[in-house]
């Protein structure tokens, strides 16, 4: 990408980075904490001197639960309690890839945002935390 076009670099996080989730978080700590980290990490670069005079911006974002197969085939050797950590994310409800690329769309198009993170709730529902 030449830095004078400008453009959009879309990291994402996680529900379980961005919210400590008592039963949930402990299920997964390395995923959950790599994504805080993803989420840290667009905050701080969005705030560089380098990133803002080029004319790029940074997005984060934060989904729930996402039908992939992380969650309908986790790894039984990062996952401590696999049947615990399905049912809770099901409870909380679970997107399919598509809403959760609908949004996506959404937080590149808007303008304004840059160094934001957005918690994915739902399909057409998003908030900046």
């Amino acid at each position: 990408m030449d830095r004078s076009d400008g453009g959009v670099v879309v990291n994402i996080s996680s529900m379980a980075g961005a919210y400590y989730a008592e039963g949930h978080r402990h299920l997964m700590p390395i995923y959950a904490a790599s994504k805080a980290g993803v989420l840290a990490y667009t905050k701080c670069l969005a705030k560089s001197p380098e990133v803002i005079k080029s004319n790029i911006r940074l997005v984060c974002a934060c989904p729930r639960g996402t039908d992939t197969d992380l969650l309908n085939d986790p790894d039984p050797a990062r996952c401590r309690d696999v049947n615990a950590y399905q049912k809770g994310a099901r409870e909380a409800g679970v997107m399919s890839a598509d809403e959760v690329a609908a949004i996506l769309m959404s937080l590149v198009e808007d303008d304004t945002n840059h160094g934001k993170a957005a918690a994915i709730l739902g399909a057409e529902k998003y908030s900046y935390i």
